[in-house]
């Protein structure tokens, strides 16, 4: 997954795109970064904002980034 989640990767485009958006809405990069530390997010409103854009689910009660690639590229890029 390492190349794939890089910003020179195959994704980096649309990567990039994702993170400039997310630094433009210091509270949804927080919250995004609140669900990588404790699987929640105190304001659903920020929850549904982020699930709209498809960068979280919920799944048993815990907030995830919606996929791996989220995942990796965001723990290295936040």
């Amino acid at each position: 997954m390492g190349y794939a989640a890089d910003d020179t990767g195959p994704f980096g485009d649309h990567l990039r795109a994702l993170r400039v958006r997310l630094g433009e809405h210091p509270e949804l990069l927080e919250a995004f970064g609140q669900t990588r530390h404790t699987g929640r997010i105190d304001n659903r409103d920020l929850y549904y904002r982020l699930y709209g854009a498809g960068l979280v689910r919920e799944e048993g009660g815990r907030i995830n980034p919606a996929n791996l690639l989220y995942a990796c590229y965001f723990r290295d890029a936040l």
